[in-house]
């Protein structure tokens, strides 16, 4: 499965009228950080609204909007119920915890790949 975000700073992806841009990328013991920043790439967008951190994303919006990504890595064996070290866990929880207090922004989405 290949990823949906952009992995080099000056190779934008585009999604569905939607471009994402890499702006900044981090690591800090398992967790890899992701600043992305998304702009609507054409004037008409495939998909006419989204909703995007308590407010509308519309075809003519063409406001950039700031995205950190948590991703964890190397830490939870394929196949497994629980990772190596459930400490990564809280510090994962911890780093999202400290972004959300220091932005503001909420809510957090999760996912697995």
């Amino acid at each position: 499965m290949g990823v949906y975000w952009p992995t080099k700073q000056d190779s934008p992806v585009e999604h569905g009228g939607l471009r994402l841009s890499l702006m900044h990328e981090g690591k800090e013991g398992h967790v890899i950080t992701r600043d992305i920043s998304i702009v609507s790439s054409s004037v008409s967008l495939s998909i006419g609204v989204f909703l995007f951190q308590d407010r509308y994303f519309q075809d003519s919006d063409t406001e950039s909007h700031a995205v950190r990504q948590f991703q964890l890595v190397n830490a939870w064996p394929k196949g497994k119920l629980q990772p190596k070290d459930e400490d990564t866990l809280i510090a994962l929880m911890d780093m999202v915890t400290r972004w959300q207090q220091q932005t503001g922004v909420a809510p957090v989405v999760i996912h697995c790949m």
